[in-house]
């Protein structure tokens, strides 16, 4: 019932406060800019307009105010009011809300101001909407003054909040996610336009005419100017939060995901520009005339190498400072991944591409298209390679250290998706070509077709799917070795591990699980313990070479109902001396939350046997391995975000690989 409370008075509160701060700007829009503009026609300056934006703020003012002070008053009373997630939540939404438009109105008064401190004010046709800049000054400046205060207050108020209540995880990430992706969007500000700055000034230095305007320039400088200022601004938040906030900020998934992305797309347009640069040579070399100009592509690449080069060295320094966990393993897993899956998949572009071109040149003169398309696979080729055979040294090298490292590596879902896509990929190549293949024979069978170029076709056909076969053949025995050394491991691993299984009833459960568990696990040592009679004579205990005391102090892990932890719930005949045995050995106790008349267990759902074996038999491998024992209730951060690349690009890549065979042959 609070949760639906809290929505109704931040929802409320949001709308109500967005609409009153609109109309305040307008209002005062309408009634200054008038004054600075020769073209009044331009502006909403109408009595009916001033008299909605007054009624906006004459309702919405009290009706925000009503709820924002209810809101205020349950946080101060309320502990858990103060530190609820939807408050915290709202306040960053509403941040959110006033820094985007406070980035654009401050980039239009910068503009506005550079042109008149150049002496180049904008010429305003009659027909236009745009304000003249000393008007403009005005329009964003009422604008910036309004939503700068409201933005503070809301700031200062998550300061308050984060001070006053303990910062849970929940929390940290809201606080996480808001501040980098400012720095994100302020970065890609920065970028464009610094790269837009560099380009004006390469175009200074050029023999040819081409058009770089003043008014060019000082958009750039705008934009370089307010990127750099919310930039710094942020990333200082986001450095601060690394080596002031303590281990949860330190171990944080999306600080690392954050330098890996603007990695990731540094280094795509860093291997963009070289390609286009690679592309250019081989085109003099041909003799075909390179279109565009080179400036465009140098400051492209200036501005990309400098990101990659920086956010690499931050990178490089965290892994210094703080050992990598888990989740942040698996986000430089997924960059990692991600530049070799472009670069494998450039390289095989590539390749088919030069093949193409050469059946196609084979006997024929290489006309001017042929030699074209020649560079342009022949710098992929060659940029692909680069851009995969780097990262894929580095990810086999991971998979084959000995040892948990490698093991993880190994059985990465990042890792698996990647293989069984480019399985994926391989198959419907083939499936592609080959149908494409056979269906030009029937149709030759059948008449419709000359034989005039249909062994250029089918030489190209059966080049594809050889290629594809290759790419096939070459992941599927990489899945093959990962499962190989993982069983290997698994087994070694178990080979040592002695098993107690307990059971405190009739011993039904105990028998299932040991016969699913040796199953599973067909070297692990297993000692059934019964600690009713009825339990002894199912599991027939009294067979086992080793006496069921002896067994309970030398076993590594001890399986049992959560009954075994306790003397207060018994069944029957439960000997007790043998439930003390089980508390007093020095092994890892396993429980499993089996139903008891009177006792629940909250979070857990209906009891089921085969369920319970499952997830049971997953946590003793779990423990074998020496990891942590985690349920399967909900994906991890790894798994998500490969998952959503997966599907992202089967989306994208199912549509060209039917329409292959018409863009190819």
């Amino acid at each position: 019932m609070a949760n639906i409370r809290r929505v109704y008075m931040f929802v409320v509160t949001a709308v109500s406060l967005n609409a009153v701060a609109w109309a305040v700007i307008a209002l005062l829009r309408n009634l200054l800019t008038p004054a600075l503009n020769p073209l009044r026609n331009n502006i909403s300056y109408q009595t009916e307009i001033i008299a909605m934006q007054l009624a906006v703020i004459i309702i919405g003012l009290p009706i925000y105010l009503a709820h924002w002070l209810w809101a205020e008053r349950l946080a101060h009373r309320d502990e858990e009011e103060h530190g609820a997630l939807l408050r915290r939540l709202y306040l960053y939404v509403m941040m959110t809300a006033f820094a985007i438009p406070i980035f654009t109105n401050a980039f239009g008064l910068v503009a506005s101001a550079l042109r008149l401190a150049l002496g180049m004010e904008l010429r305003i046709p009659s027909w236009s909407m745009q304000l003249p800049d000393r008007a403009n000054l005005v329009y964003t400046a009422v604008a910036l003054v309004i939503l700068t205060v409201l933005w503070a207050y809301h700031h200062w108020l998550t300061v308050v909040d984060r001070s006053q209540v303990a910062e849970t995880n929940d929390l940290a990430v809201i606080h996480r996610l808001y501040v980098y992706l400012f720095t994100f969007g302020s970065l890609v500000l920065l970028s464009v336009g610094s790269g837009a700055v560099l380009r004006w000034l390469l175009f200074q230095f050029s023999r040819n005419y081409i058009v770089a305007t003043e008014q060019t320039l000082v958009t750039a400088v705008t934009g370089l100017l307010i990127g750099a200022v919310g930039w710094l601004y942020f990333w200082r938040k986001a450095e601060g939060m690394f080596i002031f906030g303590g281990p949860r900020e330190q171990a944080s998934a999306l600080r690392k995901f954050y330098l890996y992305l603007v990695i990731f797309l540094a280094a795509l347009g860093t291997v963009s520009g070289l390609t286009i640069l690679l592309s250019g040579f081989f085109r003099q070399l041909l003799d075909v005339a390179t279109p565009g100009s080179i400036f465009n592509v140098l400051s492209a690449l200036a501005v990309t190498a400098v990101l990659w080069a920086y956010h690499f060295f931050v990178l490089r320094q965290d892994t210094r400072l703080i050992p990598e966990v888990a989740a942040q393993a698996e986000v430089r897993r997924l960059y990692w991944y991600l530049i070799a899956g472009i670069g494998l998949l450039a390289l095989l572009i590539g390749v088919g591409g030069d093949i193409s071109v050469l059946i196609r040149s084979s006997g024929q003169f290489i006309s001017h298209n042929l030699r074209e398309q020649t560079a342009w696979f022949t710098a992929v080729l060659i940029a692909g390679l680069v851009v995969w055979i780097v990262p894929w040294r580095k990810i086999q090298m991971e998979v084959g250290f000995s040892g948990k490292a490698g093991e993880l590596a190994r059985r990465s879902v990042v890792r698996r998706l990647y293989l069984y896509l480019y399985l994926l990929v391989a198959t419907l190549t083939f499936l592609g070509t080959s149908v494409y293949a056979v269906s030009q024979i029937i149709y030759l069978l059948l008449g419709g077709r000359t034989a005039v170029n249909l062994a250029a076709d089918m030489a190209q056909a059966v080049a594809y799917a050889l290629l594809a076969v290759g790419v096939w053949l070459y992941h599927g025995r990489l899945l093959r070795l990962d499962n190989a050394a993982f069983k290997q491991a698994e087994a070694r691993q178990a080979q040592t591990v002695h098993v107690a299984v307990v059971d405190d009833e009739d011993g039904r459960f105990a028998e299932r699980l040991i016969h699913d568990l040796h199953e599973a696990l067909p070297t692990v040592i297993l000692h059934p313990i019964g600690l009713t009679a009825l339990a002894n004579e199912t599991l027939h205990t009294a067979e086992e070479p080793i006496p069921a005391r002896e067994a309970l102090s030398t076993a590594q892990i001890i399986v049992g109902p959560w009954t075994i932890a306790t003397p207060y719930v018994v069944h029957g005949e439960t000997d007790m001396e043998m439930l003390a045995a089980v508390s007093a050995s020095p092994g890892h106790k396993l429980l499993i939350p089996r139903p008891e008349p009177g006792w629940d267990w909250a979070g857990v759902g209906r009891w089921e046997m085969d369920t319970a074996v499952r997830h049971t038999i997953r946590a003793v491998k779990q423990l074998i391995a020496g990891q942590v024992v985690k349920s399967k209730s909900g994906p991890n951060l790894g798994t998500v975000i490969g998952v959503v690349l997966f599907l992202f690009l089967l989306v994208n890549l199912l549509p060209m690989l039917f329409m292959l065979p018409q863009l190819l042959f």
